[in-house]
């Protein structure tokens, strides 16, 4: 599936989005900016492209349907104000928490954040080796969890103990 993230400026939300989707099986990630000043501006082909497209707020929307009317059936307004700086953990965890509420992530998401696979069997989320527990959240064994994730991730210096997630935290903090 191809996916396009759309921003104003193609600085901070989108190319995080592209970042963090880009290992999703199954996706071709791209990035570009609505506004004439973006660093990639969004052009017809791009939207052309796109099987799906991400826009961070409803101006965005305007902004794909003035170039490409065509393509309003593709297209999701994420809500994501632009509050944010690049690869910040705030806005990582923001775009997970969305994006999972929108498409299928749960495999990918229990992969990247190592989390435990049985965990909505059991009714709890675990975030192995980081002795970090949320008991499952009615909308998705995931989406409690992952919360709890982004605010410990924002919260002063939470690192995890383990090298893989240590790693990967270190990448997205700020």
């Amino acid at each position: 599936m191809n996916v396009l993230f759309l921003c104003s400026a193609n600085r901070d939300r989108s190319p995080t989005a592209e970042q963090v989707f880009r290992d999703v099986p199954g996706w071709y990630v791209r990035s570009a900016g609505t506004e004439s000043y973006a660093e990639t501006q969004v052009t017809k082909e791009m939207l052309d492209w796109a099987d799906r497209i991400f826009v961070m707020e409803e101006r965005h929307l305007k902004s794909v349907v003035a170039i490409c009317p065509s393509c309003l059936a593709k297209i999701t307004i994420l809500g994501i104000e632009d509050e944010y700086s690049r690869n910040s953990a705030r806005l990582v965890g923001k775009l997970i928490l969305k994006m999972a509420n929108i498409v299928a992530l749960d495999e990918w998401i229990a992969q990247r954040f190592d989390l435990d696979s049985h965990a909505g069997e059991v009714g709890m989320a675990k975030c192995k080796k980081t002795e970090f527990y949320t008991e499952e959240n009615p909308s998705g064994p995931w989406s409690r969890a992952l919360r709890g994730i982004r605010e410990k991730a924002a919260s002063d210096r939470l690192i995890p103990t383990s090298a893989r997630a240590r790693s990967w935290w270190m990448g997205w903090l700020v």
